[in-house]
C-alpha cells in the first residue's frame, strides 16, 4: 500500500523542492521517505482506528487484506494512468465495499457519520 501511495502522492511532495532547486531528486526522496515513515509511526494507528473500527463495527484480517488489496489496485491503476486521485478515499471505498458485503452472515452497519468525516476532510 505504501508503494501504491508513494507512486501516487510523492511527486506533489517533492516536485516543489526540485523544481526550485532546493533539493535535487534523491534528496528529496529521502526526505520524502523518511517524513512517510515517521507519519505511519507517529499516526498511523490512528488511521487503523478509524478504518478499522470506525467506519464498521468488525472487520477480520480477510476482509482488511480484501479492502487494502483494491485500494492498492486502484491506486496503481490511476498512477500508471496519471489520473489525480485521494488515496484515503480509495482505502475509505475499500472498506465500504467491505462493509456491504455480507459479514459473518450479517449485514455490517456503517457508520455514516464517521465516512463523512473522511469525505469532507480528504
Amino acid at each position: 500500500m505504501l508503494f501504491s501511495m508513494g507512486a501516487n502522492d510523492m511527486a506533489n511532495s517533492i516536485s516543489p523542492l526540485i523544481g526550485s532547486g532546493v533539493a535535487r531528486f534523491r534528496e528529496a526522496l529521502v526526505l520524502f521517505s523518511v517524513a512517510v515513515f515517521i507519519g505511519a509511526m507517529v499516526q498511523g494507528f490512528m488511521v487503523i482506528k478509524t478504518l478499522g473500527k470506525g467506519i464498521v463495527s468488525e472487520i477480520d484480517v480477510a476482509r482488511d487484506i480484501s479492502a487494502t488489496l483494491a485500494a492498492f489496485a486502484w491506486i496503481m491503476l490511476a498512477a500508471v494512468k496519471g489520473v489525480p486521485i485521494s488515496t484515503i478515499h480509495s482505502i475509505t471505498g475499500g472498506v465500504i465495499g467491505i462493509a456491504r458485503m455480507f459479514l459473518h452472515g450479517k449485514p455490517c452497519d456503517l457508520n455514516l457519520s464517521i465516512v463523512s468525516e473522511i469525505v469532507w476532510a480528504g
